[in-house]
């Protein structure tokens, strides 16, 4: 009996091993949009010579998967400038990628580690109640679409900070990021990744910039207003879900550094995926 029990129990640890080293790794990178230009663009020749460093750190990693912050029914675009620069061997001539971190970091790697499907959009787009035009697919749709559109309206109208100590809050963190936020060349590409992928630099950029609505209770509703900010991360981290490859054991998300945090402890809840640090590959 004691045999059997020691067998059972030396059995199940082998399959908690195996469990375990088979973990889908998950490396998020927390990224300022490279729209956002201050005296620097990624384009000028000290950006440049930072932006081959961090894609030589990344490459390390050798992901076989990149997810971006785009729609997936953008894909087909971002392939097709995949293909362009692989066969001449030069930039783009596309002049909106051309300043997007999805074409200099996302493309550019995929296209070096000859990933076929190049990067693949997970992001989920929150309701733009503006548009009269919405064709909704089911009723959940559109119950969702008014539902948006009623507290936007009722707090635009009413235009009010409920909480005034939670903006002060607000500005002090906004003041700590806002030097890392947007190209300068006073911060290297180098500096300005392994900074606004600290685990409490995430957490601010998180707090401000997803839960702001719910600090300051804009107008009364602001765990309402929030409640459409963090709808969008869990879309995106369903989105995920779906599009991990059977067979992928390394994937590479790129979003924008507001996002991290969450995705970085749903990702953590998870037993099948393995969270990495950033600072294991950019140094």
């Amino acid at each position: 009996m004691k045999n059997i029990i020691l067998c059972t129990l030396l059995l199940l640890f082998s399959l908690h091993s195996y469990a375990q080293s088979e973990k889908v790794e998950i490396l998020i990178l927390g990224t300022t949009h490279f729209f956002a230009i201050k005296d620097d663009s990624i384009t000028s020749p000290k950006k440049k010579i930072e932006l081959k460093q961090i894609l030589s750190y990344l490459k390390v990693f050798n992901p076989q998967q990149i997810f971006v912050e785009n729609p997936p029914e953008n894909d087909e675009y971002w392939l097709k400038i995949q293909q362009e620069i692989n066969k001449s061997k030069s930039e783009t001539k596309d002049t909106w990628a051309i300043n997007n971190e999805i074409y200099q970091v996302g493309v550019k790697l995929a296209e070096s580690l000859n990933l076929t499907k190049g990067v693949q959009g997970i992001d989920w787009t929150d309701p733009d109640t503006r548009d009269t035009n919405v064709i909704f697919k089911t009723k959940y749709e559109k119950a969702y679409f008014d539902y948006v559109k009623e507290i936007r309206d009722y707090a635009y109208k009413k235009n009010s900070v409920e909480d005034p100590e939670g903006m002060k809050v607000i500005e002090t963190i906004v003041k700590d990021l806002t030097p890392y936020f947007g190209l300068t060349s006073k911060v290297s590409l180098n500096q300005m990744y392994k900074y606004l992928n600290l685990p409490e630099t995430l957490k601010k950029s998180y707090y401000v910039n997803r839960l702001g609505n719910l600090l300051i209770n804009t107008s009364g509703v602001g765990a309402e207003l929030n409640s459409v900010e963090s709808f969008r991360d869990y879309k995106v981290y369903r989105n995920a879900l779906n599009r991990i490859d059977k067979n992928t054991k390394r994937v590479l998300i790129i979003y924008g550094s507001a996002h991290v945090h969450i995705l970085k402890e749903l990702f953590g809840l998870d037993p099948r995926y393995k969270v990495l640090e950033v600072s294991q590959f950019i140094k």
